[in-house]
């Protein structure tokens, strides 16, 4: 009689991280209303939230192996 070890389910770091961000902009949009009158909102907590989301897409793009084309970054002219 084999015994079969159950196997966990995989774990998908990028998506946990993703989760974690999307839990962060929840908390602070508590605080700040999404809208377009606090687009020039700043705070140190804002700001860090968004370095962290821009470091994802480019580690997402990487995995995906195609070209980055960042959605937050400006077009050249």
């Amino acid at each position: 009689m084999s015994t079969q070890q159950i196997q966990p389910p995989p774990r998908y770091k990028h998506w946990e991280l993703f989760l974690i961000l999307e839990n962060e902009f929840q908390t602070i949009s508590r605080y700040v209303e999404i809208h377009p009158d606090n687009d020039d909102t700043y705070s140190l907590e804002i700001a860090s939230l968004l370095v962290r989301c821009c470091g994802i897409q480019v580690i997402l793009a990487i995995l995906g192996n195609r070209q980055y084309r960042g959605v937050f970054a400006a077009p050249y002219r």
